[in-house]
């Protein structure tokens, strides 16, 4: 059976195969390639295409206060949620601000320095005290 190697580029990937069934791995910075599913994948003249999922394994703390410098004055609760570089499309589910102002989000994909990956959100909703700051901001994550 031949070997293929795919290569996958903002979530998208395609690959010209013989006919047979073959077992699948991956290797991707940022993510858990044991959470690969399926592990296996059988190709034949009918076969449009597989979809297979993966884990990303980062974690990003998102530190929210009212000056955005390290030593701010926290904003003590609100939501913020990932999304595309619009803000139109989100992604998952907002995650809730602590009284600290850290915003906590798992299972976040990162990249190398060469190549970081950019991570896009928005703040939702904010405390009492403070006005939400409706433009999409971005970060970078690289593995640390």
């Amino acid at each position: 059976m031949a070997n293929y190697n795919v290569t996958i580029t903002n979530g998208t990937g395609g690959q010209a195969m013989q006919t047979g069934n073959y077992s699948v791995s991956v290797n991707a910075a940022g993510y858990t390639n044991s959470s690969l599913t399926p592990k296996s994948y059988s190709a034949t003249a009918e076969t449009g295409q597989g979809v297979f999922t993966l884990a990303a394994e980062g974690t990003l703390m998102f530190i929210v206060n009212e000056t955005g410098a390290s030593g701010g004055t926290p904003v003590t609760s609100g939501t913020i949620i990932m999304t595309d570089s619009t803000g139109n499309t989100t992604y998952g589910s907002a995650e809730s601000i602590d009284s600290n102002g850290n915003a906590v989000f798992e299972n976040v994909p990162y990249g190398n320095a060469e190549s970081p990956y950019t991570i896009y959100f928005r703040q939702l909703t904010t405390d009492d005290t403070h006005n939400i700051y409706s433009n999409v901001m971005d970060t970078l994550m690289t593995f640390e």
